[in-house]
């Protein structure tokens, strides 16, 4: 992979360990793939040339303390009848099944960045078979998205000691032309 940029401008190269023209050899990636064949052209395919990113951490306590006191309500405000359908259907604790989902929403609207409010049901964060969530925009944040050339966003949910976390990184690459990257 070659990176360009311009003349003057800090590159890391100056650093110990990191020569003249260290980053343009060719040779293999970090997972062997060769050049640009590792987690960063999968990145790149995924999301395209200018991924947006948003990160949220959510308390599993806040959410189960939500759920305890408005119920059915709660989660009918924060989810579709798909989310909600999931998030019953797989066995667990579903303040932190749910409290995940949270953290993914607010992880797409700091990708997105919109200037207006979205609803909480223009976000919809679903589990394909395998498990992988996967995001679908409708409403105010789907014609946002669409208005900022973004066609795609990719969704990771962790879940550990009480949190729930999520990234997600919004682009323009083609979401009909993502090949998956083969994890191990």
């Amino acid at each position: 992979m070659t990176r360009t940029v311009p003349p003057g401008t800090p590159d890391g190269r100056d650093l110990p360990g990191r020569g003249p023209g260290r980053w343009d050899l060719p040779g293999p990636d970090l997972d062997g793939r060769g050049p640009g064949g590792g987690p960063a052209e999968a990145l790149r395919r995924l999301v395209g040339d200018a991924p947006e990113v948003g990160l949220d951490l959510v308390a599993v306590e806040r959410v189960r303390r939500a759920i305890d006191r408005h119920g059915d309500r709660w989660l009918a405000d924060m989810f579709t009848g798909p989310e909600l359908e999931q998030l019953r259907l797989v066995r667990g604790d579903l303040p932190e099944r749910a409290a995940g989902r949270v953290a993914a929403k607010e992880a797409v609207v700091k990708a997105l960045r919109p200037n207006d409010l979205v609803a909480w049901h223009d976000i919809e964060v679903l589990r394909l078979p395998h498990g992988a969530p996967v995001v679908r925009l409708s409403g105010r944040a789907g014609r946002h998205a669409e208005h900022c050339g973004v066609r795609s966003v990719a969704v990771s949910i962790t879940h550990q000691d009480g949190w729930a976390a999520a990234i997600a990184v919004a682009g323009s690459a083609d979401p009909d032309s993502i090949e998956e990257y083969p994890h191990g």
